[in-house]
């Protein structure tokens, strides 16, 4: 085909334009080293770290004019540096700029709704500098996971959430079955015959019987010869023309095999949810616990009113009177507490005496409900006592009656006919729980009646129950 002059400029274009463009990228890569050349040079130092020659002075310049000529080329190393890394920016396909790293990658923290987590952030910068498809293997700047797993945590340091496998995550025990069967279709084989028969195979010519005729027919065999000779060819042919077939067909066994795998787990609970399941067990025993021991002391101090109550039923209040029914009811209470009451509570609890579910121990039951009510202490005043001789005078003993009270504090009473002892205290005081209806000590309580109408205290108005 010829060249025609519009073919021909085209071309001429063509490499025109190929022949500017390579002296762009020369003259680009000329401008990149030397901006490259001149930064180091600042710096000091070369690429090996070790220093750069000085550049030589215009020769017959002073030295101040070579000052100002180094100074000069330094800067038009670094505006050509500089040019020549916004023009790479250019080339990039994310935009990618050094003087810029921020904004190249166009994920500029905003303040309000705006905001982007710090992880997400990272993520899109890691995204953004691996430029494109690796990029996808491993962020998908949601800044905790891609694809369906843990991200890689190092992407962003400023991501505290998990990045590996959380320990009870998933623990079930499971393994790979693997079932194959094998299935066997056996061979087939078939064979068909076919024979045909074109008809006589004689070559001779059949004559009429008929006299007249047959002499016509030699006659005509006479006289065309070559017809003849064509016909008996042709009634030989047919003759000939008898033919058999056979065909048979065959498959060969077959054997097919299918293997299947399933994933059989275990159908027991995991470990984490067992550990879940008891720690919540053991919450709610901890919490059944603490409330039938408080049920516990609230029946204790129903029974032990009830049974001072019951005590000063047709008596009459007196300062002894009074510690009895205390003293009485706070037995009974401290029965309870020691696990001895009929009261089960309403938490069902179980055993009975040592082994009640809610019971106190006999320390912490005595202070809740004391029973010394009535122990009193006295001092000898000198002389003998029975079964202990001399008795000197000061000395301090424990009564063994526990039947008295407030009231005998000052008393003298005789050891024998030869000494004597005052009782200097007596016990009364009714432990934690337990109360002189609703008062520390039976004097407060007998104080309160004075004047013919009992002062209301403070708290519940019943005996061995205090506020």
């Amino acid at each position: 085909m010829p060249h025609t002059k519009e073919h021909k400029s085209k071309n001429e274009i063509e490499k025109r334009a190929e022949e500017l463009k390579k002296r762009s990228d020369k003259a680009q890569e000329k401008g990149r080293k030397a901006g490259q050349q001149s930064l180091k040079r600042e710096l000091g130092k070369s690429k090996e770290g070790e220093p750069l020659p000085k550049r030589k002075e215009p020769v017959g310049k002073k030295e101040e004019v070579g000052k100002k000529s180094k100074k000069k080329g330094n800067e038009a190393g670094k505006k050509a540096l500089m040019r020549e890394l916004d023009k790479g920016a250019a080339k990039m396909p994310d935009g990618f700029n050094m003087k810029r790293p921020a904004e190249k990658l166009g994920y500029i923290q905003k303040l309000g709704a705006g905001r982007m987590s710090p992880g997400k952030m990272g993520d899109m910068t890691a995204m953004k500098m691996m430029h494109g498809d690796a990029a996808a293997k491993y962020y998908d700047g949601a800044g905790m996971y891609m694809n369906g797993a843990p991200k890689y945590v190092g992407a962003s340091k400023s991501y505290m959430g998990p990045g590996a496998h959380e320990p009870g995550h998933d623990d079930i025990p499971s393994y790979t079955k693997q079932t194959t069967t094998t299935k066997v279709t056996p061979g087939t084989s078939s064979s068909t015959s076919t024979t045909s028969s074109g008809g006589s195979s004689s070559g001779r010519t059949n004559f009429s019987s008929d006299p007249e005729e047959r002499a016509r027919q030699k006659q005509w065999i006479k006289d065309n010869p070559e017809a003849y000779k064509k016909a008996l060819a042709d009634k030989k042919k047919k003759a000939a023309a008898s033919s058999s077939s056979s065909s048979s067909e065959s498959s060969k066994p077959k054997v097919e095999k299918k293997t299947e795998t399933q994933k059989v787990s275990s159908t027991r609970k995991t470990g984490s949810q067992v550990m879940a399941e008891g720690q919540e067990r053991e919450a709610n025993r901890r919490a059944r616990h603490k409330a039938g021991m408080a049920e516990m002391m609230n029946i204790a101090k129903a029974d032990s009113a009830k049974i001072a109550q019951d005590f000063l039923k047709g008596k009459k209040i007196t300062p002894e009177n009074l510690e009895k029914a205390v003293k009485k009811g706070n037995i009974g209470g401290k029965r309870v507490l020691l696990g001895y009451g009929d009261d089960r509570g309403s938490f069902g609890q179980q055993g009975h005496g040592m082994s009640a579910e809610f019971r106190y121990d006999r320390d912490d039951a005595e202070k809740a409900f004391s029973t010394d009510i009535g122990r009193a202490t006295a001092t000898s005043l000198g002389g003998k006592a029975k079964g202990r001789g001399k008795v000197p005078a000061g000395e301090q003993f424990k009564l063994n009656s526990s039947n008295y009270s407030s009231t005998d504090i000052g008393k003298v009473k005789d050891f024998s006919k030869k000494g004597q002892y005052e009782i200097t205290d007596v016990k009364t005081d009714p432990g934690t729980a337990g109360s002189y209806g609703g008062f520390k000590t039976a004097k407060e309580y007998m104080d309160s009646m004075k004047g013919g109408t009992p002062k209301m205290p403070k708290g519940p108005m019943k005996f061995g129950m205090r506020k």
